[in-house]
C-alpha cells in the first residue's frame, strides 16, 4: 500500500509539474508599424542618454533595425527584459525566418501580449501596377537599413522623445573661457 501511495504521489508530482509553466503572455501581436531590433538596447538606438546619438555603420545606417513588422504580424515571446520602465520582448516570427546569435527584440508599446495564439498575417501581393507606382512615388526618399515604411513610424517620436536640449547660460559660457 505504502509503495501505491509514493508511485501515485510521484506521477501526482509528474503531471502537475507540466502545468507551472512560465507565467504571463506567450504571444504578441503588433497593433502598429513595429521596429524589430537585434539588440535589446532599443532606447539606445534611438539616441542612448543625451538624445542626440545614432549608431550608425560606416555607410551610415542604422543596423539595430531588422526589418519593420505590419500591423497584426504575429510574434512569439521567448523572453520578457525589464529596463526601467520599458518592457522589452525577445521574440521569434515566421515573417522574418533567419537565424540569428544575439536574438531580435521588440518594444511592448507596439504590440499587444496574448496568451492565445494569434492567426498569421493575411500577405495579400498588391497589382502590379501599383507597386512601379509606389516604387516610382518613393524617388528621392532617404534609405533606412530594414525600414520598409517610406513614411516612417510616427510613434516612434513619442516612444523615443529627443531630450530638450537646453541653451546654455551666460554664466556657462563665460566661465568655460
Amino acid at each position: 500500500m505504502r509503495i501505491f501511495f509514493l508511485c501515485a504521489a510521484f506521477l501526482l508530482m509528474v503531471t502537475t509539474s507540466g502545468f507551472s509553466a512560465e507565467k504571463g503572455p506567450h504571444y504578441a501581436i503588433a497593433i502598429l508599424p513595429t521596429p524589430v531590433f537585434n539588440t535589446p538596447d532599443i532606447a539606445g538606438v534611438f539616441g542612448g542618454l543625451d538624445g542626440n546619438a545614432l549608431p550608425t555603420d560606416k555607410c551610415g545606417q542604422l543596423r539595430a533595425v531588422e526589418f519593420i513588422a505590419l500591423p497584426a504580424t504575429p510574434f512569439r515571446i521567448e523572453e520578457t527584459i525589464r529596463k526601467g520602465t520599458s518592457v522589452i520582448y525577445r521574440i521569434t516570427t515566421d515573417e522574418y525566418p533567419y537565424p540569428t546569435t544575439s536574438g531580435y527584440f521588440i518594444d511592448s508599446r507596439f504590440v499587444t501580449a496574448t496568451a492565445e495564439k494569434p492567426p498569421e498575417r493575411p500577405r495579400i501581393l498588391p497589382p502590379r501596377s501599383a507597386i512601379i507606382s509606389d516604387l516610382l512615388a518613393a524617388q528621392g526618399s532617404a534609405y533606412v537599413w530594414g525600414g520598409n515604411l517610406r513614411d516612417g513610424i510616427p510613434e516612434l517620436p513619442i516612444f523615443f522623445p529627443r531630450p530638450v536640449m537646453r541653451r546654455p547660460t551666460r554664466k556657462q559660457t563665460t566661465s568655460a573661457s
